[in-house]
């Protein structure tokens, strides 16, 4: 009895094995003129299936489709062709036709999709052939467009979309598939540290057996509770900790470890239709425009005393208020190291200034060297009412005109 428990078992993961390791997957071609934009305007052609099952064959079987020619009579087709007995791919009848999908049977080291493109156009036509659909593709396998008229092969894993000129009637292309090209994919920059606010911007690369490599979009997850994934390859670290960083590209995977270190503070910022006054209210890792504020759409500028010119910037700092225009109302988080303490040497007359990480009070939080230099009148503009306003509190994230009457320092602390 126990021989017969061991015998179902292993029976049991055989069975799951073989579940797990079944390939199911296709590649969806296209084939358009160069000047399509849409229906009415060019043609396209874009159901086209080559792909792999665990119950197909190489002949025809129910996962095959016919392909019918559309009506329009400058139309161009993509499709598979399997009714000419001289061609390797010929099926006997009743199945020698046109085919739409044309599914293979897995575990092959070199399988050949050919392919026809028919132009009922009297002219050659400038077109593009392109490819979706890759996700399940196991990742080691390499894919290749052959051109036959001019030789040239085309990488459609690292290439989606590839010109052709089209002459009229047949052009003939092979779709090669092959086994064991791939090894591995890796992380650049294999980063192993970074500071609260910092975003960490990633990519992956496949390499063959040879060496030789490309780079491709893979799915990202960030395991740990010290960041977040914000777009693919984009990694922002939200306070001190460890996270791993996974990339899976068709089932190959890289990680990195990294360590997060800095006590961070999140600050949002709002920001209106029209335009904004803001500061710096953390300091960032990194003080580029992109990455600071990569949801903000609009430019911002900074306000020159000496000139009495605004400028564009392109990097922030802490202190400096600057004038921002969102094309809609949003909120903008920023994560950095707080700030709670901060002089700036003023010249005499106005300036446009940014505050600390907490709010402050005017009367007992602001002050100046010497005590006279500053008018402690701070001046906000609102959005909303299109005026300025006097205020009491000096908020994070906010930024104000402030008078000097003399040069001195200013002082802001909590």
């Amino acid at each position: 009895m126990e021989h017969l428990k061991v015998i179902l078992v292993i029976s049991f993961i055989l069975v799951l094995f073989t579940i797990t390791a079944a390939e199911d997957w296709f590649i969806q071609l296209a084939i358009q003129t160069a000047d399509y934009t849409g229906p009415g305007h060019g043609f396209r052609d874009g159901s086209n299936k080559a792909g792999v099952k665990d119950d197909a064959s190489r002949g025809y079987d129910s996962h095959d489709a016919y392909k019918f020619t559309p009506p329009d009579p400058d139309y161009i087709i993509l499709y598979f062709p399997h009714y000419d007995p001289g061609e390797p791919d010929y099926w006997a009848p009743p199945y020698d036709n046109i085919y739409a999908f044309d599914y293979r049977a897995p575990g092959f080291e070199e399988e050949i999709w050919h392919i026809d493109v028919y132009s009922a156009r009297s002219v050659n036509t400038e077109c593009l052939i392109s490819r979706k659909k890759l996700e399940a593709v196991p990742a080691q396998y390499g894919i290749f467009l052959v051109n036959n008229a001019t030789s040239d092969t085309f990488n459609i894993r690292f290439q989606d979309t590839v010109s052709a000129t089209i002459p009229p009637v047949i052009s003939d292309f092979e779709l090669i598939v092959k086994d064991d090209i791939h090894s591995h994919i890796k992380i650049f920059p294999g980063y192993t540290s970074a500071v609260v606010g910092e975003r960490l911007y990633m990519y992956t690369y496949i390499y063959t057996h040879d060496g030789d490599s490309f780079q491709v979009a893979s799915n990202w997850e960030a395991t740990g509770p010290s960041g977040i994934i914000e777009d693919p390859g984009q990694f922002f670290a939200t306070s001190a900790g460890t996270n791993t960083i996974i990339a899976d590209y068709c089932g190959f995977k890289d990680s990195v470890d990294i360590a997060i270190t800095g006590e961070g503070s999140q600050v949002s910022i709002n920001c209106w239709k029209g335009w904004n006054m803001f500061s710096m209210p953390v300091i960032p890792p990194n003080w580029n425009i992109e990455q600071c504020l990569p949801y903000f759409d609009g430019a911002l500028y900074y306000y020159d005393p000496d000139s009495g010119d605004y400028f564009l910037t392109e990097v922030l700092d802490t202190f400096t208020g600057y004038f921002g225009y969102s094309q809609k109302d949003t909120s903008i988080l920023v994560v950095g190291l707080p700030f709670d303490h901060h002089e700036e040497y003023l010249s005499a007359g106005w300036h446009l200034i940014g505050s600390i990480s907490e709010a402050i009070n005017i009367s007992s939080g602001c002050r100046s060297v010497p005590e006279n230099a500053l008018i402690r009148s701070f001046y906000k503009f609102n959005t909303l009412t299109n005026r300025y306003s006097r205020l009491s509190y000096l908020y994070p994230g906010n930024a104000f005109w402030v008078f000097m009457k003399a040069d001195g320092t200013i002082i802001l602390e909590d």
